[in-house]
């Protein structure tokens, strides 16, 4: 569905707990760096058995949700806002928040933000602030400005998306996305600065977790990382920078022991 959030549409899905389950909580999923609310469909059902209600969306400028002509739309401060306002939207009280990758700075920042928010932030397979792997950031960056979408989809990622789960969704998703988003998320990525400290003086409960063969952020940084949040940590076997994709039903189960251990009886 379309939900109408800080004055443009947002592309929403809500998995809800059937009527026989205890609802035990909300919960709001922030995609990463070129992705989308598809990348939690495995994970979102698994979710919602435990009791659950899951929020997940289309970041502004990506796959279905709303383009901005205003640049400034699509860096971590606003689309921090359109989480909060999304939240609201749905008249969602003290959700567990994550962020996945990129969606973990945009997490950091809402709770950061508002910190009475949020009933709990998970940093699933993210970083404390700008990437120090900076190269695939550079290379979105020069092709998004010399090719359009559908000349950069030809080649390695027509090719890597074959061996994906939904390919034609993959290429819909990358075709409807404003390169100017990829920019302005790529130079986010590079320059965030860290929230870190600021997130851990809110005393939110958090909780940091990856794959355990994750090769985005540096695994010592995410370790540091959890270490500062004073957060629960747990590594996920047989994923790597996707659990909620590669190892869902693990994913789903740390997740909701995580927030069941927060949330209140």
């Amino acid at each position: 569905m379309l939900l109408d959030v800080t004055g443009a549409p947002l592309a929403v899905i809500v998995f809800d707990p059937a009527a026989t389950t205890e609802h035990r909580g909300d919960a709001l999923l922030v995609h990463g760096f070129t992705g989308s609310k598809d990348d939690f469909a495995p994970l979102g059902p698994l979710l919602a058995q435990r009791g659950y209600r899951v929020v997940t969306f289309d970041n502004r400028g990506q796959h279905e949700s709303s383009h901005s002509a205003d640049e400034a739309a699509y860096r971590v401060p606003a689309l921090a806002a359109d989480t909060a306002a999304l939240a609201d939207a749905l008249g969602i009280e003290r959700p567990h928040l994550l962020g996945h990758s990129f969606g973990g700075l945009i997490a950091q920042r809402a709770v950061v933000d508002d910190p009475g928010r949020w009933a709990s932030l998970t940093l699933l397979c993210s970083g404390p602030g700008a990437n120090p792997r900076r190269g695939n950031y550079e290379a979105i960056i020069a092709e998004v400005g010399s090719k359009t979408m559908a000349e950069s989809w030809i080649g390695d990622r027509e090719a890597w998306a074959r061996g994906e789960a939904d390919p034609e969704m993959l290429k819909r998703r990358w075709l409807a996305t404003d390169p100017r988003s990829l920019e302005v998320h790529a130079r986010e990525l590079m320059t965030a600065p860290s929230l870190v400290a600021e997130a851990a003086a809110t005393g939110i409960p958090a909780h940091v977790a990856f794959g355990v063969t994750d090769d985005a952020w540096p695994q010592e940084l995410q370790r540091e990382m959890a270490a500062d949040l004073d957060a629960r940590l747990t590594v996920i076997p047989d994923a790597g920078h996707c659990p909620n994709t590669e190892n869902p039903a693990l994913t789903a189960d740390v997740l909701a022991d995580f927030w069941d251990s927060v949330s209140p009886r």
